[in-house]
Formats: C-alpha cells, sequence, structure tokens
C-alpha cells in the first residue's frame, strides 16, 4: 500500500516543460500510490513536448479539469509556464486550488503561473533565480533557499537543481501535504528523511530523458499503472490563515 493510494494529482504541463521536473513528480508520487494525470492546454490523447524532446501525453483538457477532482497540483519548470500563463483556463484552475487550500507545488519556472493567477502577494516561496525579481514585484516573500513551505496556503517551491536523486524533493513535501504525514510544516526542508527517487524512478527517468546527441523519442510517455514501493516523508499540511 503506498502513502498516497486514492490521491489524485494534477500536473499541468506546458510546450517546453523542463522535461525532469515532470517525469520526476509523474513517476514518483504513483509510486507512492497516487493517480498523477497530466492537464494541459490540449485535448486528451495529444501530447505536450518538453524542452529536450520528450513528449508526455495529456490525460485532461485543462479547459475541462476542475481542481475538485483532484488532492494536489504540480506546476514544472522550464518553458511551460511562461507559456500557459495567460491561458484563462489555466489561471482558473489554479486559483481554484488555492481557494480549496489544497497543496500546490512549484518548481523552478513554475511560479510564474502563479504570479500571473496573482496568488503570490504574502506568500513566502522561493524559485529560479530569473524569476526572484517577478516574484518580488508580484507581492511574494520571495527566499533564497532550495526549498520552502508556506504554511497558510500549503505551498512548496524548489529549483530544479533539488529534484535529481539524493536532492531535495518538492515530491516529497508535496506529498506530505497531501497525505499528511511528518513533521510539520512552516520550515524549510533543508535534509528531508527521504527525498531520492528510488530506483524504479530513476530507471524510468534514464530511459525517458534523451542523451546527449541521442534522437528524440518518437511515442509518448506513459507511467505504467503500479509502481514500486515508495519511502518515508518529511512534512505534512498546515491551515491557512
Amino acid at each position: 500500500m503506498g502513502r498516497l493510494d486514492g490521491q489524485r494529482i494534477a500536473l499541468l504541463i506546458g510546450p517546453g516543460f523542463e522535461d525532469s521536473e515532470a517525469l520526476y513528480p509523474y513517476y514518483r508520487l504513483q509510486e507512492e500510490g497516487a493517480r498523477v494525470e497530466v492537464v494541459a492546454v490540449e485535448r486528451p490523447g495529444g501530447s505536450v513536448v518538453g524542452k529536450h524532446g520528450v513528449p508526455l501525453t495529456v490525460d485532461r483538457d485543462v479547459a475541462e479539469a476542475r481542481a475538485a477532482e483532484y488532492d494536489a497540483l504540480v506546476l514544472p519548470g522550464g518553458r511551460g509556464p511562461d507559456a500557459i500563463r495567460t491561458n484563462p483556463d489555466v489561471l482558473r484552475f489554479t486559483r481554484d486550488f488555492f481557494d480549496a487550500r489544497k497543496p500546490v507545488a512549484g518548481i523552478c519556472h513554475g511560479p510564474q503561473i502563479l504570479i500571473s493567477a496573482d496568488l503570490v502577494r504574502g506568500v513566502r516561496l522561493t524559485g529560479y533565480k530569473s524569476i526572484a525579481q517577478d516574484l518580488k514585484n508580484a507581492g511574494a516573500l520571495y527566499e533564497d533557499r532550495e526549498t520552502v513551505v508556506d504554511e497558510r496556503v500549503q505551498l512548496c517551491w524548489t529549483p530544479s537543481t533539488s529534484t535529481e536523486t539524493g536532492g531535495r524533493s518538492p515530491v516529497i513535501a508535496l506529498a506530505t501535504l497531501v497525505a499528511g504525514l511528518g513533521e510539520p510544516v512552516g520550515r524549510e526542508l533543508h535534509q528531508p528523511q527521504a527525498a531520492p527517487a528510488t530506483t524504479r524512478t530513476a530507471r524510468k527517468m534514464r530511459s525517458a530523458l534523451p542523451r546527449r546527441r541521442r534522437r528524440r523519442r518518437r511515442g509518448p510517455v506513459r507511467a505504467s499503472a503500479r509502481p514500486g514501493a515508495g519511502a518515508a516523508w518529511a512534512c505534512s499540511p498546515g491551515s491557512r490563515s
């Protein structure tokens, strides 16, 4: 039994998303038993291609998706957030998670969507250094840290470097927000109890991500229905003040 059995998580991507930042939560959260669905500005069955050539098959068109159907939202970085940040359905979908006080994890450039949705004012968060000033200008309480969790709105942010195996993972924090496991949030997760990708997740990412000078994959990536076992967690959800 996984720690997230029965949980449904939306992975919201746009064209040019950072491949590893989408693939890691895509596989890792499934290992914990969650049902992860790719949501995009695209019809179901279509595909969205990442910055390094990895295509992901779309499960839900964001125009038809509703936050009420999901337990959490993941926003990978790369060029994807900037490509979809002005789409009305993307903004509506994201705002609804905040209104429902559901966990949201932004990685790298992911908070760009939150800026456009006017959701960062007064919120403690971090993000890739190139958008730090944008976050400050939008009213965010920016912190130059790898991982920040804001207890009031149940958020977790981290740069892309933290998604590597053995690094500090936003997925670990997100999963604990969903499952209510581990230590209280409101502190930086500098050393989570278990952040590394499992062997199965690492293997899937290696097979999906293109090597240098290697021909791009032709077929879209799909995760297996029930990957393997999971790991320990590091934080749990707080309440919005």
